[in-house]
């Protein structure tokens, strides 16, 4: 179906399709919703932008992790409000766990055997490129810490600073997803490889985080190979983060080439050693292969924008 454009002084007008009209029962004068995806204009009747994503739910257990994931996942996919009949009546433990790390979400109504919960604030775009921001300098950080931890430099300061960033990356992640969800890009292939990269980014912080766990449990004697081997990792994730952000193809070519030299010689490490540093070692190797999978999808969203 095509339209002419039709120049009226300072703007363009099109006419909507008579069969459309009538389905939607739209009036003279009646507002739509007009949103703008990629290179796509959306329009919504005004009614369908009111109405809430909403979902009634039973538990079926109490375990913690399920409570949690549950909720995790049903806000990253948009919905905007959640009734919650519990399996028992502690359960409301693990759900107000999970909802104080998602943005937006609150406990409106509890009682002894159920809650509701909501989301009371608004998702725009720019919300999205400012935590999005915020999620590259989170695992920053969480690699700058560990760095520290890999020199025999942990102190309680840096293992609360480090939980507390391990719990920002969650919260942050989640959040540009459910964005993702509730503006519909993500049936889009730049809103697709958006998800992905949201979602490569959180797993590098997380290998970042296990390092930081394994250190303070295993109290291990670091390698210098293993340290040197963590300060180019950083340094290839600070290239991925210029390349995001500045669109430079002839970085993104070293940064492949960088990466495979990376993960060579993280090879050759664990090839040779038999003691504690290969977990780290390990970890660090996951955190290279991440950033060579992310490479392709920001070259398409770069490429899409």
């Amino acid at each position: 179906m095509r339209r002419k454009v039709i120049k009226q002084r300072d703007s363009y007008t099109i006419t909507l399709p008579m069969k459309w009209v009538k389905e939607q029962n739209l009036q003279t004068l009646e507002e739509l919703d007009v949103t703008i995806q990629e290179r796509n204009l959306v329009l919504h009747p005004g009614v369908l932008s009111e109405q809430l994503k909403e979902i009634s739910l039973d538990l079926p257990s109490s375990y913690t992790l399920y409570i949690k994931n549950l909720i995790r996942n049903l806000y990253i996919s948009g919905y905007d409000v959640i009734h919650l009949n519990f399996y028992h009546e502690n359960d409301i433990i693990a759900v107000k766990e999970v909802v104080k790390n998602l943005i937006g979400y609150e406990i409106i109504e509890q009682e002894k055997e159920y809650c509701t919960i909501k989301d009371i604030t608004s998702e725009n775009q720019e919300d999205f490129d400012i935590i999005l921001r915020k999620i590259w300098r989170t695992v920053t950080l969480l690699g700058e810490l560990c760095l520290e931890e890999l020199s025999g430099k942990l102190t309680e300061a840096t293992h609360t600073r480090i939980e507390d960033l391990h719990g920002d990356n969650s919260t942050f992640a989640s959040f540009c997803r459910r964005i993702l969800y509730k503006q519909h890009t993500i049936t889009s292939e730049k809103g697709l490889d958006q998800y992905i990269i949201i979602m490569f980014l959180h797993m590098m912080g997380r290998n970042f985080y296990a390092i930081h766990s394994f250190l303070k449990s295993a109290r291990c004697k670091v390698k210098g190979e293993v340290v040197q081997l963590g300060e180019k990792t950083l340094r290839l994730f600070t290239q991925l983060y210029e390349s995001f952000y500045n669109s430079k193809k002839d970085p993104e070519k070293k940064i492949k080439e960088e990466a495979d030299r990376l993960n060579k010689e993280a090879m050759a490490f664990l090839a040779k050693d038999q003691t504690q540093n290969s977990v780290l070692v390990h970890t660090l190797a996951e955190f290279i292969r991440l950033v060579g999978s992310t490479l392709p999808k920001i070259e398409l969203v770069n490429f899409l924008s």
